[in-house]
């Protein structure tokens, strides 16, 4: 059958013998004769290319132990200190803020400022500077500009001048152009929210009374949608008034000023109403 037997002789045993030689009948083993590939293998490393290879080694096991030793050094010096966060540090763990909005508070923040250099600030954080800025976006925002009340804090293709148009565009009640910023809004008073009460608590913290106040009353503005110095602001947050004119024309014909005296208007038409 198909296998070799010892006790045959003659042609059959020397052709047996040449087939069952695994450097002629399998091709793995061909490949690999010397006699085929030469000397010089490819997988082969010479001489030099191994001593390169062990020296790079080297040297990078060389520079690892230095820098641990470094480290070790490092450690070994901050035993019996004491570590502990400044309050700004405590301020960015609190709210989740950058350490970038951090410094942007210590260089841009100061005594007397008002709520609008605030506005400015808070818009310039790292926070904003995702605020998408679609296609020809800044060009609506180019439209849109003229009914902001304060200069933008950068060209109209920035995020950061483009939260600031529309927290302006909020506080204005001014009608947006497109779906679009309305989301964006919603997202950028979500921001704000936080920014604006870590400002309050960064000024007071330094103990700057009138920037804290300012920050404190930019706050309520924003909640209420209304200008910090809009005489008898509380009353916007009435849905029956709409505007500075409405708010003249409660303060002409009732003397109601805010929202304490449309409190005691309403209390008193109520008590004629009973009597």
């Amino acid at each position: 059958g198909g296998y070799y037997n010892p006790s045959n002789s003659g042609g059959s045993n020397n052709q047996s013998n040449s087939n069952t030689n695994p450097s002629h009948n399998h091709p793995y083993h061909a490949a690999h004769d010397q006699s085929i590939i030469g000397n010089n293998a490819p997988w082969e490393e010479d001489e030099a290319t191994r001593r390169r290879r062990e020296e790079e080694e080297a040297e990078d096991l060389l520079i690892h132990q230095r820098e641990e030793l470094e480290v070790a050094e490092e450690a070994k010096s901050l035993q019996g200190c004491v570590i502990t966060t400044t309050p700004a540090g405590r301020l960015a763990a609190f709210y989740y803020l950058k350490h970038a909005t951090m410094g942007l508070f210590r260089n841009a923040l100061g005594p007397g400022m008002k709520p609008y250099s605030l506005l400015a600030v808070l818009c310039r954080s790292s926070e904003f500077a995702e605020v998408p800025v679609r296609h020809n976006e800044d060009l609506m925002n180019a439209e849109l500009a003229p009914q902001a009340r304060f200069e933008l804090c950068g060209p109209f293709s920035s995020p950061h001048a483009k939260a600031h148009l529309l927290v302006q565009s909020h506080l204005g009640r001014v009608p947006l152009p497109i779906t679009d910023y309305v989301t964006d809004t919603r997202t950028v008073l979500d921001n704000g929210a936080r920014l604006m009460q870590a400002v309050v608590d960064y000024c007071a913290e330094q103990g700057w009374l009138d920037s804290t106040l300012a920050a404190a009353s930019l706050v309520q503005a924003v909640t209420q949608a209304v200008w910090p110095d809009v005489s008898g602001r509380g009353l916007a947050i009435l849905p029956c008034v709409r505007g500075s004119k409405d708010m003249d024309r409660l303060n002409e014909c009732f003397g109601v000023k805010g929202l304490a005296d449309m409190t005691r208007l309403v209390l008193q038409q109520a008590q004629r109403g009973e009597g």
